[in-house]
């Protein structure tokens, strides 16, 4: 059937034989008719690319006329747009030449839009000799955008570095322009830099994170001018560096009859052995997922759980390894193993480290099977041609693809199976069968050269092996086959090209290639295609069936590259067309090489970095530590990434069809064969092949196609044997697919150098290489690991080169110790201070490790029933002395001490030993038992009122219950008002804030600096890049509490409805803050399409989220006046109106008249909006007046309750938030009537609230408060200022000086006689702020909370973790504000923050935080009310304390802080710190210490 149709289209091709019809010819007759001859054959890349040149391969055949020609070639869109050109004259018949068409703009290409490929040949009097047109496709890959970053992953609050390297597809740079945006993991625009010019082809850039951020993969996407894109990500996430690497090693299979040996290797990043043990588990892969535990019944019918693991724990010896050996019989009784093969196991391997019990793990996957060979059949193409020889490989492979053992037997039996045309007569397929007995080689191979019979039309491979050595070749479960079809061509004439070369060439290196073909040919044409551009066309004369094709490899041919080869049969006019890829080594131009002088280094020592490269290139290095990598890699750049970009230009790989990629391709290239690494292009006939070839055509010759034959299918499903062989065409056989490998994967040692710097990344720097050689000297680390180094260069001529390997450095000591500290003790505390040596030199060391220890040390020694070591009996109490076994074995010390002092106590260490030294210096912070308090009074030193002269006397009032030794106290003066928002930022108030609205702290007054420097013409270029930079990480912290409708609330998703009066507040500050860092446009303009959803038909806003702040969103739900007023103010700033809200609070003017907050908050919306009504709202805000008898001014309500006198006994004493809030925004109505003068007197009684900071109480307060105060400041700023502060304090004395230059400096002086008053003298010209700020802990707890918590302390594991139950409720009517719970772990505790994460699923408990290292933890609670919130919290230990003082816990009203009770909790049993240490604590004293010379050591800080 297929022969007839072959013959039907010969006959068509005859009779009509074609030139200039818009596709190419079909057939070419077979009969004795004369065959018009083909006059020319065009052929191009199938696809088109912005801003590239276009080449084509055009072969004028047969001079059609004997008048001068010319050929016009253009690329056409569907509109016949010509889009680029080039005409052709004097074209000389049978040469083909490579015709380079102009480039392709990006702005006339569009993805959407289809192109063509147009030809017409004409005489110069416009006599069409032919015409044609093809499709092309679009691809908009023109440039490679390869992104590096420092690292893969990060912590929040890190710096993010990265680089966009931009280059052609020859890798030369890129000359334009790009744009870099930054997404978080939620697809916020982070940041984005425009158009920035890139300097040879490079972009160097960095992000700083924010502390709070959102975790996950952020993303960095590339736009060039032009329009190509491109990304990669980084993640985010929260991590402990992990200090030591486990590696699993094991055979790569198992059989169902084999043990299973697993090898543990755990190794420090220095490369030394993990001292600790290994447990290594067994299990089904899908085992710890499983949601069911499957169940057998024993012989006695009783049921019990199967167990599908098995795990065993062992000892690392000293180089960190261990081996452990699983039976076959342990293997099968746990059901790991079952007799029919094709499963896996995994490896799990968990390694403690002994000393810090420090686990890591790792996981390994082995496969199981039934026999431990396999065998392949492997084929040469796709397709066969008939007349011409084909191969196959026979492999007897290993399961996991290496050669077989060599004991094993080598005889494999090939059966090949030929098939003919269907037999309508005998109504069955003819089939014949050849039968060979093949021995394979060493490596398992054998190659076997087929001949298929000139009219089969497929071919049946089967191979099987018997591994017992008898031939029995039937039985045998051990088989393989393939199925292959004929190529199909209506003259039975083909062309095959093998290479003659293995392996890849390098650049340089001649490459040949053979040709075959059915029948003599008098000349054939050759072209090499690479990354979508003929880099050769050639035409050479054969007259032969046989020619060797030979051309040398060119960079411009790396990677990978194409060779097609066709020719066209004279009296068919037949074009035979054979095409494979091949390899060239050489990509690189640019050589890059690194180099390091050293490669092991001690901390502190200098190394030498060299990069060689091409002449004036600019060169990347980046060195990081190996401890990063081992988390995760993939952000570097390196020589697979860009070959693998390379070959993504192969113009194959566009679209789908024929010219998509090849299935083939997708393969794992180290899973080819070794003896074929070149691959030919599938096809059937001639037309498939140019078209998987990635090419179109244009010709007047016979291109043949093969025509669909969706009836074959049915035909032979309907034939005996027809089944089998469909099946084997589409995939492996069954005995192939199960027994199928899966994937696999003597003198003196020098002092110690000083320990203190540990970064994650060493080095990431730009460098200019103007002569080829660059060099960075550079002092080593303190990290004792090994760093990776890797590099790059580019420059204009040579392009992107990157070396070819990473190097590495190793930073270690021989001798060393670590100090292991809590985060903090609190005094009078029994800790048992950790002190480990580790000991890699050869020999064993006794080594003294000392205290040291004086009257001064801050702590004292302890004895071993309790008491103090009295200082003139320490003698060797402070004196260790230990024997560490050499080859990377530790040892532990204690020293039991009793911090006696408070605040940063030093504690100094030395290690001596005869070949090596070490000492370590840190400090051990303790604090005082109970709740510390913090008062501040601020005044104002005004020297311009007719006064030169100020005096002034204050007393410092401590309570009762004053902690002893827990007092401090400073003065500080400034000469700006805005001087310590300047210092402090980042830190202005004393709560901590973790909330949507909370967080805006990090935001605002950061911008307010920004926006009062300039206001005043600052230069103070530091300060303001400072505060830019908070600006920047508080829009990117604030973004994670942007919810799915475009909304913010106080705990984004997790809130049930969004916020309104919290996106007004973001929506006004971002406004603000897109003056100083990149704000997305997107988001301001959607949240305030949110607000306009909120805004009822009475002009008010509705506020639908939780209420968090009750005054400004009292009766909020049913819109509130002063929720509408400051959604209203919001609005305003943005430039936006809004007439309804304005009505409505015109309207509600008088009704609000006597609340000052609602007043103050309407006056000024009002204001903005320039109403009429803003004068009587005015005048309705100044009736909350109140002076005070200093003639200070504030403005508040009446208050409903008597206020707590401020005396000795309260924790709070500040004004309310609330009314630092009204009166904040009666200050800016002040200013905005132009009545500056006036607001003198409520600046200084808002300034006299400040808490020490130079923030306030609470979130609002302060930014509001900052805002007036900023705003009043501007305008007030003066440069006359010249003023001498001079404190007395009892017997001590001390001056300030104050003048412009100084005016923004915080000057500070520490009190020493904490019990007498301080007495403050001014004199000179200008205004002064100062105060008084001091500080101490005291026992008592307020009894009059709002608050009832219930507490209940369960201690598990014998008390080394404790479960602290709460259950807390509002005491009084109706609901508080947002709650927050501060809560210390007890000293040596830490909580465990893996259970921390399933606390946020208590209704009401919003937000979890943990800071100090785990050992203190803030919870946020939405508005508690009566019905109780209950919790449970864990904790470890973590360290050796005993006798532990109470730990505190604090839920206060973030909105009203005097609203707040304090409590305490302990451990129910307490330790001694005998019985939880014993003797390693109090080792016997040695009689005789060794010479001790404390000179050699050097003391890190």
């Amino acid at each position: 059937m297929r022969l007839l149709i072959l013959n039907i289209l010969f006959v068509v091709w005859q009779i009509h034989g074609v030139i200039g019809q818009s596709t190419n010819a079909a057939v070419v007759s077979t009969t004795a008719a004369p065959v018009k001859p083909a006059t020319y054959m065009l052929v191009a890349p199938a696809v088109v690319r912005p801003d590239q040149p276009f080449s084509v391969c055009m072969n004028l055949l047969k001079q059609a006329t004997d008048e001068d020609m010319i050929v016009r070639i253009e690329v056409r869109t569907e509109r016949n747009e010509t889009i680029a050109a080039r005409v052709i004259s004097n074209l000389k018949p049978g040469i083909a030449q490579t015709v380079s068409l102009s480039e392709m703009p990006a702005q006339s290409l569009t993805p959407r839009q289809s192109y063509k490929l147009y030809i017409r040949g004409e005489t110069l009097n416009a006599e069409l000799i032919f015409e044609n047109e093809n499709e092309l496709k679009y691809d908009q890959k023109a440039l490679s955008v390869f992104i590096q970053t420092d690292r893969a992953i990060y912590r929040p609050a890190s710096l993010v570095r990265y680089r966009a390297i931009v280059v052609k597809s020859d890798l030369k740079p890129y000359v334009g322009n790009a744009t870099i945006k930054i997404f978080d993991p939620s697809r916020n625009l982070i940041s984005q830099t425009i158009g920035v010019t890139l300097d040879r082809g490079v972009y160097s850039g960095e992000l700083q994170l924010a502390e709070e951020t959102l975790l996950g993969d952020w993303f960095i996407e590339v736009e060039t001018s032009n329009g190509v894109q491109d990304k990669s990500s980084f993640t985010v996430d929260t991590y402990v560096l992990p200090k030591f690497e486990v590696n699993i090693k094991t055979s790569s299979f198992i059989t169902i009859n084999d043990d299973l040996s697993v090898f543990v290797d755990a190794k420090y990043t220095y490369g030394k052995g993990v001292a600790g043990k290994a447990k290594v588990s067994l299990e089904l892969p899908w085992h710890r997922w499983h949601a069911m535990v499957p169940t057998i019944i024993d012989e006695n019918g009783v049921k019990k759980e199967e167990e599908l693991m098995v795990e065993r724990t062992v000892k690392l010896n000293r180089q960190g390894e261990a081996a452990v050996v699983f039976s076959n019989d342990e293997l099968k009784r746990h059901k790991l193993l079952h007799e029919w093969g094709g499963g896996s196991i995994r490896i799990v391997a968990s390694v403690t480290e002994d000393i810090t019990e420090i686990e890591r793990n790792a996981t390994h996957q082995i496969s199981t099977f039934r026999e431990e060979v396999k065998l392949d059949v492997e084929k040469q193409g796709d397709t066969f041609k008939p007349g011409l020889t084909y191969n196959v490989v026979v492999a007897l492979k290993q399961m996991d693809d290496t050669p077989v053992k060599a004991t094993l037997p080598k005889r494999v039996q090939v059966s090949t199976f030929y098939n003919y045309p269907y037999n309508h007569d005998t109504s069955s397929l003819q089939e014949e069968k050849e039968t060979k007995i093949v021995e394979v080689d060493a490596h398992g191979t054998s190659v076997l050269t087929l001949q298929p019979p000139i009219n089969c039309t497929s071919a049946r491979i089967e191979a099987h092996y018997d591994i017992g050595g008898k031939d029995n070749f039937t039985a045998t479960p051990i088989y393989s086959s393939l199925y292959v079809e004929a190529a199909v061509s209506p003259t039975k004439s083909f062309l095959q090209l093998l290479a003659d070369n293995e392996g890849a060439v390098d650049v340089g290196k001649s490459l040949s290639f053979s040709l075959k073909a059915t029948q003599p040919l008098s000349t054939i044409t050759y072209q090499v295609m690479s990354r979508s551009n003929i880099v050769v066309s050639q035409q050479m004369t054969v007259n032969s069936e046989h020619a060797t094709i030979s051309f040398p490899a060119t960079a411009n041919m790396a990677p990978k590259s194409r060779l097609i080869v066709y020719a066209i049969i004279e009296s068919s006019q037949e074009v035979l067309v054979d095409a494979l890829d091949f390899k060239v080594e050489g990509i690189f131009q640019n050589q890059v090489a690194l180099s390091i002088d050293k490669q092991a280094v001690e901390p502190g020592q200098n190394v030498k970095f060299k990069v060689t490269s091409d002449k004036n290139s600019f060169v990347g290095l980046l060195v990081v530590d190996q401890s990063v990598l081992l988390l995760k890699t993939g952000n570097d750049i390196t020589r697979e990434k860009v070959e693998q970009d390379l070959e993504n230009y192969d113009s194959n790989n566009v679209g789908g069809g024929f010219g998509g990629p090849r299935p083939w391709e997708a393969i794992d290239r180290k899973k080819r064969s070794i003896w074929r690494p070149w691959w030919g292009i599938g096809g059937s006939d001639a037309q498939s092949i140019f078209s998987n070839a990635g090419l179109v055509v244009l010709t007047d010759a016979l291109l043949y196609r093969e025509p669909q034959r969706e009836f074959m299918s049915e035909r032979r499903l309907n034939t005996p044997g027809g089944l089998t062989v469909m099946m084997m065409d589409g995939a492996p056989g069954m005995a192939e697919a199960a027994f199928a490998a899966p994937p696999m994967g003597g003198s003196s040692p020098p002092p110690p150098t000083v320990r203190k710097f540990f970064p994650h990344t060493w080095i990431w720097s730009d460098l200019n290489s103007t002569s080829g050689e660059v060099e960075m000297e550079i002092e080593a680390p303190d990290t004792i690991t090994s760093w990776v180094a890797s590099t790059f260069a580019i420059n204009e001529e040579n392009g992107l080169g990157v070396a070819p390997t990473t190097s590495k450095l190793r930073v270690f000591r021989p001798f060393f110790i670590q100090l292991n500290l809590p985060y903090a003790v609190r005094r009078g505390e029994k800790f048992a201070l950790l002190v480990l040596v580790f000991n890699y030199m050869e020999k064993e060391q006794d080594v003294t490790v000392t205290l040291k220890y004086d009257k001064d040390s801050g702590y004292d020694l302890l004895k071993k029933d309790g008491t103090v070591v009295r200082r003139d009996e320490v003698g060797q109490q402070n004196v260790r002395i230990v024997s560490v076994a050499g080859g990377g074995t530790s040892k532990a010390v204690y020293f039991p001490i009793v911090p006696s002092s408070i605040g940063e106590i030093p504690v100094h260490i030395s290690a001596i030993a005869s070949q090596g030294g070490d000492a370590v210096e840190m400090n051990l912070r303790v604090d005082p038992q109970g709740y510390k308090v913090d008062r501040n009074i601020p005044f104002v030193i005004d020297l311009n009122n007719n006064s030169s002269d100020f005096s002034k006397n204050l007393e410092l009032i401590w309570p009762n219950d004053v902690v002893d030794g827990s007092q401090k106290a400073r003065l500080d003066v400034i000469g700006d008002m805005m001087g310590p928002v300047l210092n402090n930022a980042h830190k202005l108030v004393q709560m901590p804030y973790g909330c949507g609205e909370q967080n805006m702290l990090n935001l605002v007054p950061n911008i307010l600096v920004v926006k009062y420097l300039r206001a005043t013409n600052r230069n103070e270029s530091q300060l303001e890049t400072k505060a830019i930079k908070f600006i920047e990480q508080g829009i990117q912290r604030e973004l994670t509490y942007k919810r799915a409708d475009n909304s913010f609330s106080a705990f984004g998703d997790s809130d049930k409805a969004g916020s309104t009066w919290l996106t007004a507040f973001v929506v006004r500050s971002f406004h603000h803050a897109k003056q100083y860092a990149f704000v997305d446009p997107n988001v301001i303009s959607r949240a305030v399409a949110f607000l306009n959803s909120q805004q009822m038909e009475s002009g008010a806003f509705a506020e639908r989220g939780e209420v968090h702040h009750k005054d400004m969103q009292g009766g909020a739900q049913d819109g509130g006046v002063a929720l509408t007023a400051f959604v209203l103010i919001s609005i305003l700033e943005n430039g936006m109106e809004n007439g309804k809200a304005v009505t409505y609070l015109e309207k509600h003017l008088d009704e609000v008249s006597g609340n000052a907050y609602t007043m103050a908050v309407v006056a000024y919306a009002l204001q903005l909006a320039k109403s009429k009504q803003a004068g009587k709202a005015f005048e309705n805000l100044k009736k909350h007046k109140i002076v005070e008898k200093s003639g200070d001014v504030k403005f508040a309500s009446a208050q409903k309750k008597v206020e707590k006198l401020k005396e000795s006994r309260a924790y709070m004493f500040q004004a309310r938030p609330v009314d630092i809030e009204t009166t904040s925004y009666a200050v800016l109505s002040y200013l905005a009537q132009n009545q500056t003068s006036e607001s003198l007197s409520i600046i200084r009684w808002l300034v006299s609230q400040r808490n020490e900071l130079g923030g306030f109480t609470s979130t609002q307060d302060t930014v509001m408060a900052l805002q007036a105060l900023s705003s009043y400041a501007a305008v007030t700023y003066s440069d006359k200022h010249t003023s001498q502060v001079t404190i007395l304090n009892g017997k001590h004395t001390h001056s300030f000086d104050i003048n412009i230059r100084n005016a923004i400096v915080l000057q500070s002086y520490q009190l020493s006689s904490l019990n007498d008053a301080v007495s403050i003298n001014a004199n000179g010209t200008g205004v002064v702020f100062a105060q008084l700020s001091y500080s101490y802990y005291r026992d008592s707890l307020n009894d009059d909370a709002p608050f009832f918590c219930s507490q209940e302390i369960k201690e598990i594991r014998a008390g080394n973790r404790l479960q602290l139950d709460l259950c807390c409720n509002y005491t009084r009517p109706g609901k508080s504000n947002m709650a927050l719970a501060e809560i210390d772990a007890l000293s040596g505790y830490r909580f465990d923050a893996e259970q921390v994460h399933t606390l946020t699923s208590i209704e009401d408990l919003q937000r979890v935080e943990m800071e100090k290292d785990d050992t203190k933890m803030n919870v946020y609670f939405n508005p508690l009310g009566g019905r109780p919130v209950c919790l449970s919290l864990y904790s470890d230990v973590t360290y050796q304390v005993a006798d532990q003082k109470p730990a505190n816990f604090r839920l206060v009203d973030y909105y009203d802080p005097e609203e707040q009770l304090k409590m305490t909790y302990a451990a129910k049993q307490t330790r001694s710190l005998q019985e939880k240490c014993g003797e390693d604590c109090w080792p016997p004293i040695s009689p005789s210490l060794p010479p001790f010379d404390e000179s050699t050591v050097t003391e890190i800080y």
